[in-house]
């Protein structure tokens, strides 16, 4: 029998670690060839590492994934804000895309309809983006009033609570409010006024009608009439309506062969009405209304004194004065 190789151990025969060593595998060929083959043990141990990392791979992934849309969707809104005004407007009214895999937003427009029916439009606004002209409010016209305009220049009489000492000579017409504010005046038994309306625009404004408003009304007043002026002659009536205002329900009254409202004004296209009321026995605070409508819209427009009533009063039975043309002082009437 052939004695056992030199090294001292069986072929065959597990080393310290409880390997066995491989039986045609000298020990030169161990330190001088190649590295000895992984060990049994050492391969579950490195098998069992790989699954480990492997899970652990897949977990960062599925956490990255889900991390990563909640940023794509953050990311998409502030790039759509910085495009303009469509793409802000629509990242509040609509979900923001959801990203690509790689993280960017998708750059497709969702509209969506607005108020107007029109698509990507905001209400309040045009289709090109544009602010949208706003609707037209107040009355759609200009007004200019004049309280006291008269007949004729020596028609107009006014009751004063005076003594014609203390009356200032008469005005000429275009002075007369500022003197019916200083005496106190009221006009006597009539009263014209004259109403110019004006539109604002090309839009045409109807007229509907005339209204008259009674305040009030009581005795005539106790004080001394005062006329503007004798001598005059006859003159050109331009009263347009007439104003009974002893009647139950004063009405405006075409007059002088005037038509009745409806009229229609435009800003190329002014109306003026002279109105002539007048009372027989009365004190009497009143108004005008003038009804319009433009397009859709409607509405009542006061005709005032400066924000007060006209007022007028009778004059039957008081003392009268004239003041003749070149006279220094008033003078009692005398009817002619």
């Amino acid at each position: 029998m052939a004695p056992a190789a030199d090294s001292g151990t069986p072929a065959g025969t597990p080393d310290a670690d409880g390997v066995p060593k491989s039986p045609d595998v000298s020990e030169g060929q161990k330190t001088s060839d190649a590295p000895p083959s992984p060990r049994p043990r050492r391969r579950l141990v490195l098998a069992a590492t790989a699954c480990v990392v492997a899970v652990a791979a897949v977990g960062a992934l599925l956490v990255g994934r889900l991390g990563g849309e909640g940023a794509g969707a953050g990311a998409g809104q502030a790039e759509g804000a910085e495009r303009g005004p469509v793409a802000s407007s629509q990242a509040s009214e609509s979900r923001s895309p959801s990203p690509s895999p790689s993280g960017s937003a998708s750059d497709e427009p969702s509209a969506s309809p607005s108020a107007t029916g029109t698509p990507g439009a905001s209400p309040g606004s045009s289709a090109e983006g544009k602010p949208a002209a706003p609707a037209p409010t107040g009355v759609p016209f200009h007004a200019s009033v004049r309280a006291h305009a008269w007949e004729n220049q020596c028609s107009q009489r006014y009751l004063v609570d005076r003594e014609p000492d203390a009356v200032r000579p008469p005005p000429v017409e275009q002075d007369a409010p500022a003197w019916v504010s200083a005496m106190g005046a009221v006009p006597a038994d009539e009263q014209v006024v004259e109403v110019t309306l004006q539109g604002k625009g090309s839009e045409t404004v109807v007229l509907q009608a005339l209204r008259v408003r009674v305040v009030r009304s009581g005795e005539p007043l106790a004080w001394t009439d005062y006329g503007t002026g004798v001598g005059c002659g006859g003159g050109v009536a331009l009263r347009a309506f007439d104003v009974d205002l002893d009647q139950g329900s004063p009405a405006a009254r075409a007059a002088d062969g005037q038509r009745p409202f409806p009229y229609k004004i435009s800003e190329s296209d002014p109306e003026m009405f002279r109105v002539t009321a007048h009372t027989g026995g009365r004190d009497v605070s009143w108004y005008l209304e003038v009804e319009w409508s433009s397009g859709e819209r409607q509405g009542v427009f006061r005709v005032d004194d400066r924000g007060r009533p006209f007022r007028i009063s009778a004059s039957a039975g008081r003392p009268a004065y004239d003041y003749p043309p070149g006279a220094s002082e008033w003078s009692e009437h005398r009817p002619g």
